[in-house]
């Protein structure tokens, strides 16, 4: 009797491993690949407040690529050309990623460029590009400084004129 119920379920666990490794192979135009060969290059685009950094991404092809959520929001990379193998209907995607977080990482096997853009947040976009022996730009930008706001200059009292003792400039005036 033990048998009997052991059986279904070892059966529905080799089925839900076939299915998660049919799903895993499904995507090979970029490939979902968590276990990917330990010489390959690995890459991360960050998601950030501000949107993606780096921009844009250029690795080899094969080379892995994962997403990292470094916002305080759920954040879903979804490619604008790319579809899930067998359903061109349904763009790829990363699924949510939550703060803190990294998507599963892609390998890109074709060349050209893939654009893709935050689900959440559209104006976040960005692309990752694929060569063949040429260099590799895909490492994270040091965020510009916002150079400080100048202190607008008050304007003239129509008042003042040219009359003595009259501020033109702010701390500077004029005695004659």
């Amino acid at each position: 009797m033990a048998r009997r119920t052991i059986w279904p379920v070892m059966a529905a666990g080799g089925l839900l491993l076939g299915l998660a490794a049919i799903t895993g192979a499904a995507l090979s135009g970029p490939s979902a690949d968590a276990q990917s060969n330990p010489t390959d290059d690995d890459h991360e685009v960050w998601i950030t407040e501000t949107g993606f950094n780096p921009q844009s991404c250029t690795v080899r092809r094969s080379d892995n690529v994962r997403f990292v959520n470094k916002s305080s929001s759920v954040r879903d990379v979804v490619f604008d050309d790319l579809t899930v193998p067998g359903e061109p209907n349904t763009p790829l995607s990363t699924g949510d990623i939550q703060p803190g977080g990294s998507s599963t990482s892609f390998s890109f096997d074709i060349g050209g460029s893939n654009s893709y853009h935050d689900k959440y947040t559209p104006a976040f976009t960005g692309s990752i590009s694929t060569t063949v022996g040429g260099a590799v730009l895909c490492s994270q930008q040091t965020p510009t400084p916002t150079p400080p706001s100048a202190t607008p200059t008050p304007p003239r009292s129509p008042a003042c004129g040219v009359q003595a003792g009259c501020a033109i400039v702010p701390g500077v005036s004029r005695d004659d």
